[in-house]
């Protein structure tokens, strides 16, 4: 390429040619040097980025999962501190959910000793252990290494009471958690400053090899009841302790993606022993590199230091750029382009004096062509084609008049660039016209031909076939002129679409009825049409049946059954013939043959093909295959005739029930025994499910719709008990239980069975009201009334609405029972509460606490009502003499509930009120001394 005339002076010496590609190669020098060691240093630098990312993924990952671990355990202390008692059974169906994330989750009491007797308490627990636990309870320690040996004497042990793991199957029940080493280290640090502490890395005493090494995390359990008294959590006392083990391949391996574990190295070491092999690592670490991220892990034992480095495969996949890299091909490119400087400045002379000479020999050849382009556009304008003349070396695009007439532009409307020619071609067809132009051009073809669309000037496109050749190269055979003709072929191209489409339409009709079989048979007999849909139901290749007799394919005999011909004609047209009678077309199931002989059932349509003039020119046969379908429909039969029979065996009823989007909902399915359940027929409910709902308790019917919904929008297992009202049955319980899954249009399908648990309910009604009834009076027990006590005080506490006690005690009801009898006694008890109960109001809660003590709760009363509601009391007793022993008085204390009353002082009031009014003399009415007083 040659520089502009005045880019540099026409003459330019040697020396000054020397000394402009000196300084072209000092700059290419000194740019190289720069960018190598900028780019080398940039490399460093998103290595160590990559590095600290990653190690900061993993160690933040670290403190999530302690941290995730340390609130699934203190969500187990306030579980152990809000019940009074836990038992195993309780801790496991809590824990359990939790063991995704712990190796062991374990509860270990307090268990204080006396030193004189230290044996048989210790004897006396482990007996008490193995009747909770079983038999595999045994008081131990553990040491240094997890090995369990017999206890030392301490003062306490925490021994291990509950223990549960998913991995661990020999789990050391009775291991005192206080031995020796970082176990009572982490549990002291716990109890000191009374949170979940952390222990040293340990060995453990039991579960596979990979899990022995690993930490505790302890955590305090105290009595909330005596922390509520106590103001303080930390000093109430200590019940024991929960302990979680975490080995650290959990801890660290688990939940790390295989980018990171093979990317990074972890080292875990003791600070007590600084250069010692680590306590534990993971990977090996590249020697080479100077990354590094460490944190301290903190334990009640002393802070571990945990290092992560990279892996020989991290710094693979994140190389550093080396210098010589960039370095070598800059300086080769540098001392190259000074070489190509210096030699295009030697040949720029002769390149121009080579310009001029051939400059002057262009001008020549250029007239002389524009004589020959006159005289071929004259010759070619008579025929009525359009010309075009493409100048190469020019890059000019001659059109004549007739061609631009063709698209319907003026003469003067379009230029002579090749873009007016290209901006107008079709774009489907522009990569197919210049591959056809460019093998022209380079010689393989002798003629250049292409059918293409043009647009016109109204903006419609019109197929025109160009033709040219070549008539003028180079001597180095480059070509120099291409002259041709443009021919308007539109007509002629949309007749070929026309046919094309429609041959297309019929051949992938055919095409793509793979599941048909579509044969066309001649006059003759013959087959003519065979598509992919005959070749894959009967499996002939069509290539060997066309052409062929229709015979091979035609059970005769059964095509002749089962359209009821008396007859069996031979030949194939006869049979066709036979087959339709006078119609045109029939449909009917029968059998074709396989290649292999064997019969395909099917549906066969069969079909007369008319020619033009009305006569038969041959038959249509579509066959559609039904053997799956009549598989399908027994297997379906067989398997509903045993659902059927499942159903009627089993008690109850199994369901499925589907919810709409919209809120419909029906059961696609139930069995027989729905009619025992909800007295309604599957056919009832198969589109519909509110004849079931209207069986539902009116009480009940909220929240079954919310149980319902609950479990189609988390998609959790549907569990209810309820009641339903049936019109000859009444009154029943059902229980329900059923698993959902969530369909593709949206809706939720729950599959499960309902059962009537009437009976169990009854008998659970019968024992609670037995635990809750005192059975010589009929009225509630002192348990129940506890129970109620406990329910007021809080009411009384959250929205500190009054309520008050009455406390009445029979007078001499000893002598009553002396003189009279214990029966008689009975009878007074029972008249007295028969007396009571009909006097006091439905939300009064009237119980006996146990002899001739009887007691009243009258929710929203204060102090003066309640006795008022006393002295009513009394003078009902003493207005009318009892049955048997004749006058009967009693004794009452009245108190009302006060801001922070627990039971115990609600019930030392009232009492002291009763003990007052039985000293005054008996059968009066007497306050707490705060109402006295007040």
């Amino acid at each position: 390429m040659s520089a502009p005339r005045d880019a540099l002076p026409l003459r330019c010496s040697r020396r000054c040619q020397w000394a402009l590609c000196c300084l072209l190669v000092l700059i290419g020098l000194a740019l190289t040097t720069w960018l190598s060691l900028k780019l080398h240093h940039d490399s460093q630098a998103l290595r160590q980025q990559h590095f600290d990312q990653l190690a900061g993924e993993r160690l933040a990952r670290l403190e999530e999962r302690l941290e995730t671990r340390q609130r699934d355990l203190d969500s187990v202390r306030r579980f152990f501190e809000s019940s009074a008692a836990v038992s195993r059974s309780e801790f496991e169906r809590f824990a359990r959910p939790l063991l995704d994330d712990h190796l062991v989750l374990s509860w270990a009491p307090l268990l204080k000793v006396d030193p004189a007797i230290r044996d048989a308490q210790l004897l006396a627990f482990a007996r008490r252990a193995e009747i909770l636990v079983g038999s595999g309870f045994q008081l131990r320690e553990a040491d240094s290494q997890g090995r369990l040996q017999p206890l030392q004497p301490r003062g306490h042990y925490y021994p291990l009471l509950f223990s549960l793991s998913r991995s661990v199957s020999e789990l050391p029940l009775g291991q005192d958690m206080a031995s020796p080493g970082p176990r009572r280290e982490a549990l002291e640090d716990a109890l000191r400053h009374d949170h979940i502490s952390r222990s040293a890395i340990l060995r453990f005493t039991s579960g596979a090899e990979a899990d022995r090494l690993g930490l505790l995390l302890v955590a305090p359990v105290r009595d909330r009841a005596a922390t509520a008294h106590a103001g303080s959590h930390a000093a109430a006392p200590l019940r024991g302790a929960l302990f979680s083990t975490i080995s650290l391949r959990q801890l660290l391996e688990e939940g790390q993606t295989a980018l990171t574990l093979e990317s990074l190295a972890l080292e875990l070491h003791d600070p007590i022993h600084a250069g010692a092999t680590p306590t534990y690592h993971l990977g090996r670490p590249a020697a080479d590199s100077s990354l590094l991220a460490s944190r301290e892990l903190r334990t009640a034992g002393g802070d571990f230091h945990l290092v992560i480095r990279p892996t020989t495969r991290f710094l693979a996949q994140h190389p550093v750029l080396p210098v010589w890299s960039i370095a070598l091909p800059g300086t080769a490119l540098s001392l190259l382009l000074g070489v190509l400087l210096f030699v295009l400045l030697s040949q720029r002379q002769r390149a121009l004096a080579l310009v001029e000479r051939r400059t002057a020999e262009l001008q020549e050849s250029r007239e002389a062509l524009r004589l020959s382009e006159e005289r071929w556009a004259l010759a070619l304008d008579g025929i009525g084609d359009g010309v075009w003349d493409w100048d190469l070396l020019a890059d000019r695009l001659y059109l004549s008049p007739m061609w631009k007439r063709m698209l319907g532009y003026a003469e003067d409307e379009i230029g002579d660039r090749p873009e007016e020619w290209r901006s107008r071609l079709h774009p489907e067809d522009a990569a197919r016209c210049e591959q056809a132009l460019h093998e022209h051009l380079a010689g393989r073809t002798p003629l250049y031909r292409s059918e293409k669309r043009l647009r016109c000037k109204d903006g419609g496109w019109k197929w025109l076939l160009a033709r040219g050749k070549v008539v003028e190269r180079l001597p180095d055979g480059q070509p120099a002129r291409i002259i041709g003709t443009h021919v308007d072929i539109s007509m002629r191209k949309a007749l070929e679409l026309e046919l094309r489409q429609s041959h297309a339409r019929l051949q992938g009709l055919l095409e793509a009825a793979t599941q048909v079989a579509i044969i066309g048979i001649d006059r003759a007999g013959e087959v003519r049409t065979f598509n992919a849909g005959a070749e894959r139901l009967l499996g002939y290749d069509r290539t060997e049946i066309l052409g062929q007799a229709a015979s091979p394919l035609l059970a005769a005999k059964p095509l002749a059954a089962s359209a009821g011909l008396a007859e069996v004609p031979d030949a194939v047209p006869a049979l066709l013939a036979a087959l339709l009678r006078t119609r045109q077309h029939r449909e009917l199931d029968t059998v074709l043959l396989r290649r292999n002989r064997e019969p395909l059932q099917v549906t066969l349509m069969l079909s007369a093909i008319l020619a033009a003039d009305g006569q038969l020119d041959g038959y249509l046969l579509i066959a559609i295959d039904i053997g799956e379908r009549m598989r399908t429909r027994r297997a379906l039969e067989e398997h509903s005739h045993l659902l059927q029979k499942l159903g009627a065996q089993v008690p109850g009823s199994i369901y499925q029930f589907r919810l709409y989007p919209d809120g419909r909902s029906c059961f696609p399915y139930a069995s027989a025994g729905i009619h025992e359940v909800y007295e309604v027929s599957p056919e009832q409910v198969r589109a519909d499910a509110s004849p079931v709902f209207a069986r539902l308790h009116p009480d009940d019917r909220a929240r079954i719709d919310r149980s319902i919904h609950a479990s189609a929008s988390a998609l959790l297992r549907w569990q209810e008990d309820y009641r339903v009202q049936l019109p000859q049955r009444g009154l029943r319980w059902l229980r329900g239980d059923a698993m959902p899954e969530r369909l593709p249009d949206g809706s939720v399908l729950w599959h499960g069975f309902i059962a009537d648990i009437t009976s169990l309910k009854q008998v659970e009604d019968e024992l609670r009201t037995l635990t809750i009834t005192d059975p010589l009076t009929g009225i509630h027990n002192r348990r129940y009334f506890l129970d109620q006590l406990h329910i007021e005080l809080e009411r009384r506490n959250r929205t500190g609405r009054p309520f008050s006690l009455i406390m009445l005690d029979i007078d001499h009801f000893k002598r009553i029972n002396d003189s009279f009898g214990h029966d008689a006694g009975d009878q007074v008890l029972r008249e007295l509460c028969r007396r009571i109960a009909a006097r006091l109001r439905r939300l009064d809660c009237f119980c006996r606490l146990g002899g001739e003590e009887f007691i009243v709760i009258c929710p929203e009363t204060d102090a003066a009502q309640a006795g008022q509601l006393a002295e009513a009391l009394r003078q009902l007793l003493e207005s009318a003499p009892f049955p048997a022993v004749g006058r009967v008085t009693a004794s009452f204390g009245v108190t009302s509930a006060h801001p922070g009353d627990s039971h115990e002082s609600l019930l030392q009031r009232v009492d002291q009120a009763l003990y007052a009014a039985k000293g005054s003399g008996r059968n009066r009415v007497c306050g707490a001394p705060v109402e006295s007083g007040a």
